[in-house]
């Protein structure tokens, strides 16, 4: 970062002191190290499999990019994941964007028990997704659940094809709320006091104080956030397939990440799983460039 930032700044590499700067690339080995080891060369090594035919041990065989990206765009599964991939982050952004700012807004003003409520909002924070998953698993179980007990119906939520992806929504959704609902209350108690005690003056309603001076002051809170919520939706699917181990896992709740899971440590089949994971990242890449281009209504202050 230091480099990018001297190359920014107009500044040539001859004229950089190298004898000052020695500690900071000193500093920063351990992360590039740490970032090459576990980030840039999986990915190379992801891209390198899909223009080849790789056996159980992972080796290369042969070349055969062009009969893995057809048989990739003519299976059924690949569309259903990818479906259900773009319904599970079409639906979790905004509800647990609206959900946690909501709830930040309200604990916005320190109130007696505001340790309380605020700890207990930014619980799920604390509860890893595996945890998580098993915790709703039992919540929805049809035996033992408590939901099924408690309002009287009868769904077989990670089993039937109809209820499975609202059973996972409800699961990334909760895991998501905690952290976003810290990032949404520590950006509105920053907000200078100045304008808070004008806001208290003017006495206006709380949707109209929300909605002209608090949202538009938080937005480069909000506009992180709903890029963080659109890459963690695409990809903590998987987990909770994986936990869960619902029997319709395979036809009616796959998505990109758990087919590419299942694909390399299942099927073992390391092409395909290449290819899931390099289309998983090109709709990652996609998906934020759209988001930056939202970024000049961003009011930085």
């Amino acid at each position: 970062m230091h480099i990018f930032l001297i190359l920014k700044q107009g500044i040539t590499l001859k004229n950089i002191n190298y004898k000052r700067n020695k500690k900071i690339f000193f500093y920063l080995c351990p992360c590039f190290i740490l970032l090459f080891s576990f980030v840039y060369y999986p990915f190379i090594k992801n891209v390198l499999y899909i223009f080849f035919k790789v056996d159980a041990n992972g080796d290369i065989k042969k070349f055969a990019f062009y009969d893995n990206i057809r048989y990739l765009l003519s299976n059924n599964d690949f569309r259903d994941a990818f479906l259900h991939t773009v319904k599970l982050t079409a639906l979790n952004v905004p509800l647990t964007f609206m959900i946690t700012l909501f709830l930040a807004l309200l604990s916005d003003r320190k109130r007696a028990f505001a340790p309380v409520y605020e700890t207990l909002f930014s619980l799920p924070m604390t509860v890893s997704i595996s945890a998580t998953s098993l915790i709703f698993k039992s919540l929805l179980s049809t035996s033992v659940g408590f939901v099924n007990y408690f309002f009287k119906i009868d769904y077989m939520w990670f089993e039937s094809r109809k209820t499975v992806l609202s059973a996972i929504l409800l699961i990334i959704i909760w895991s998501g709320i905690g952290f976003d609902y810290l990032l949404f209350l520590t950006a509105l108690r920053n907000i200078k006091k100045s304008i808070r005690d004008s806001l208290e003056i003017d006495s206006p309603s709380f949707l109209l104080s929300a909605l002209s001076v608090k949202i538009p002051l938080i937005s480069p809170t909000l506009f992180y956030v709903a890029c963080n919520n659109m890459i963690l939706s695409m990809m903590t699917s998987a987990p909770v397939l994986i936990v869960i181990g619902s029997s319709s896992n395979s036809s009616s709740a796959s998505t990109i990440v758990s087919s590419m899971y299942k694909s390399a440590f299942m099927n073992y089949d390391y092409s395909m799983a290449g290819l899931y994971a390099f289309f998983a990242f090109l709709s990652v890449f996609f998906m934020t460039f759209l988001f930056f281009l939202f970024e000049k209504k961003v009011f930085y202050r």
